[in-house]
């Protein structure tokens, strides 16, 4: 899974969308879960705040997002 535009993959997934209309894709320290009929997803990620290196805590932000994506 990739940005529109950008040259190097997000996130990976072992599965696909082999059973399911939903796959969870792996990023990182963080998820997306996209639903292949609806265009739906939800991404998360959990990097930072806890560490011990002031600089990667400002970097990096946990966060989750939703949206949904429009066929192009």
């Amino acid at each position: 899974m990739k940005e529109v535009g950008d040259n190097f993959a997000l996130c990976h997934s072992e599965k696909g969308f082999q059973d399911s209309d939903v796959a969870a894709f792996g990023c990182g320290c963080g998820e997306i879960k996209f639903n292949n009929k609806t265009g739906r997803y939800l991404r998360t990620s959990s990097c930072g705040y806890i560490g011990g290196d002031e600089s990667k805590i400002r970097e990096f932000t946990p966060y989750i997002e939703i949206g949904k994506c429009s066929p192009f």
